[in-house]
């Protein structure tokens, strides 16, 4: 992340496990052993919850990406990095709607995250003007 002036340790070091609570068995509380509090905040910050009884998927993801407007920068800094690299090749995705959600997601949630980092900001900014297609309402939506 040093296109972006980053070069805390802790940040990076979250940056490479923000999905590792998510995908595999370790817990926070791994994390925390490992590589201490402030990373293990940071990943926590960055990983969307399990849905608790009586939640749907996307109330969990709602909910998610709204308390990503009180986090730290630092947690900023690694969210968007993370949606940069899952954006980047949003066209390749096999399924059109999931294509067109993702990006209206990351327009609407994501996309508002970069206002104080300049380079994040620029980056979407092309970004979603590369990838405007997938836009409610755009006339080839539907084709891509």
């Amino acid at each position: 992340m040093e296109a972006i002036g980053t070069t805390d340790i802790d940040v990076l070091r979250a940056a490479v496990l923000h999905d590792v609570v998510e995908d595999t068995e370790c817990s926070l509380e791994d994390v925390r052993e490992r590589f201490g509090d402030r990373v293990a905040g940071l990943v926590d910050w960055v990983t969307k919850p399990t849905p608790s009884e009586g939640q749907t998927r996307e109330e969990v993801r709602a909910a998610y990406l709204t308390r990503l407007l009180g986090a730290p920068d630092d947690a900023l800094l690694v969210k968007l990095a993370d949606r940069l690299s899952n954006v980047q090749r949003l066209d390749t995705h096999p399924r059109p709607e999931k294509r067109r959600s993702y990006y209206q997601e990351t327009v609407r949630a994501v996309v508002p995250l970069a206002r104080s980092h300049p380079w994040f900001r620029q980056w979407y900014a092309a970004w979603s003007d590369a990838f405007s297609h997938l836009a409610v309402g755009s006339l080839d939506a539907g084709s891509q």
